[in-house]
């Protein structure tokens, strides 16, 4: 897991618009993609525009998310991978 308070896609964004920091090499996420690993989320939902940071009611961005390494992903199956990503603000 990590909280990396950043985002790599656009999707992951209300909007569609990254902050500066976002597009940095040394960004968290940026870091993550260059060592191989993977985001979960995004490998069993592509093209979905879900949130884990809320403000007022509204989702504003993705800023947390499970990566996994080649050697993790053998043993997953993501047909059945649930991420802990909410699409309505609140508790679980």
């Amino acid at each position: 897991m990590a909280d990396t308070n950043s985002v790599w896609r656009d999707l992951d964004r209300t909007g569609g618009v990254k902050h500066s920091y976002n597009e940095s090499t040394d960004s968290a996420c940026n870091t993550l993609l260059r060592l191989g690993l993977k985001d979960l989320h995004v490998l069993r939902h592509p093209n979905r525009q879900d949130f884990t940071f809320w403000k007022q009611g509204k989702g504003i961005s993705r800023i947390d998310a499970f990566w996994a390494n080649s050697e993790l992903l053998q043993l997953v199956d993501l047909r059945s991978l649930k991420t802990a990503v909410a699409t309505l603000p609140g508790s679980f």
